[in-house]
């Protein structure tokens, strides 16, 4: 989000990752399209976490 609010924003490095964590966010990771990500228009980041997914990752 802070690269999509900044003026004069003009490239963001993203690497696709092959890592288990990717699957805590409940509808995947964003993935760029014709080199384009869509923000998402949700509150915070504009992701959900899927807790179950969480739950496999903490120690206890």
């Amino acid at each position: 989000h802070y690269a999509a609010a900044a003026p004069g924003f003009f490239m963001f490095e993203f690497m696709e990752l092959d890592h288990p964590l990717i699957h805590i966010f409940k509808e995947g990771m964003p993935r760029p399209q014709r080199g384009r990500i869509e923000m998402p228009d949700k509150p915070g980041l504009g992701v959900e976490l899927d807790w179950k997914a969480i739950e496999r990752w903490i120690e206890k």
